[in-house]
């Protein structure tokens, strides 16, 4: 049913309970509900429901809700949340924090001590568009979220909204933050929200057909003042592909366009200049 040790782990400690190791644990430490170590994992921690490692992972801790280590050398998997102190790897999970990582994280909400953390807004003169991004998570993978509108919509009806979700990557270069963000931006202004019968009768809801996501692509350099201040500029390009149609709406299709061929995709692009804040 259950495992304790006093002392270290060398080989398998396994139980359909818990483990609980006073010392490090040289092995595997797995069981059907939980492990604690109270010294350094140097191999898998394994559980269905949770791990603690409060000395750290070497290796690999993976659990059905959560993982909480000191420092982990390798990686942390959970289908609930990962948090560590340092991390040398990547952590899979649908929340992810880490003091430091130097690494990659991969889930719906991702925070690091040193990592991307910033809400900002833009502007773009070509479609007078205004945009919110939130971006989170590690420098080398974060995750990224926005909802835009033309500038005089936003407190009206809302007719003229998209929203985009996607991953992005940053680099340092010259004093400057340079982020590539790649999205899936979504037209929500003209979804048939009201055809759907809350009643529970899902086969009356005929929205499906108006998720048309298109791709966007976003360049952009940012220039700190400061430890939370910055001011941004960059190229933001929608784009629609041949084999999905005519997705981009009318309103972003301003300025110049180009259009061409990748892998024998065709695909047209509108990219537009912007600037903006963020903190």
């Amino acid at each position: 049913m259950f495992n304790i040790a006093d002392g270290e782990v060398h080989g398998l400690q396994g139980a359909g309970v818990f483990n609980i190791a006073d010392g490090e644990v040289h092995g595997l430490q797995g069981a059907g509900v939980f492990n604690i170590a109270d010294g350094e994992v140097h191999g898998l921690q394994g559980a269905g429901v949770f791990n603690i490692a409060r000395g750290g992972i070497a290796g690999f801790q993976g659990a059905g809700l959560f993982n909480i280590a000191g420092r982990v050398d390798g990686g942390q998997a959970a289908g609930l949340f990962n948090k560590a102190d340092h991390v040398s790897g990547v952590q899979i999970g649908l929340v992810n924090v880490a003091g430091y990582i130097d690494g990659v994280q991969i889930g719906l909400v991702n925070k690091a001590g040193n990592g991307v953390d910033s809400v900002g807004v833009t502007y773009e003169p070509a479609s007078d568009f205004a945009y919110v991004h939130w971006q989170a998570g590690a420098p080398a993978l974060y995750t990224v979220a926005g909802i835009g509108a033309p500038s005089g919509d936003w407190f009206r009806d809302g007719s003229g909204f998209v929203a985009s979700l996607g991953l992005g990557s940053r680099a340092r270069c010259f004093g400057l933050n340079i982020d590539l963000d790649i999205s899936a931006e979504q037209a929500i202004g003209d979804l048939p929200y009201g055809s759907f019968d809350w009643s529970g009768d899902w086969a009356s809801w005929g929205g499906w057909a108006m998720i048309r996501p298109y791709h966007s692509v976003r360049l952009m350099a940012g220039l700190p003042l400061g430890r939370h201040f910055q001011i941004v500029g960059g190229l933001k390009a929608d784009i629609d592909l041949d084999s999905l149609g005519d997705r981009v709406p009318e309103a972003l299709k301003r300025g110049w366009s180009w259009r061409g061929t990748l892998w024998g995709e065709g695909f047209t692009v509108w990219p537009k200049w912007f600037f903006g804040v963020k903190i």
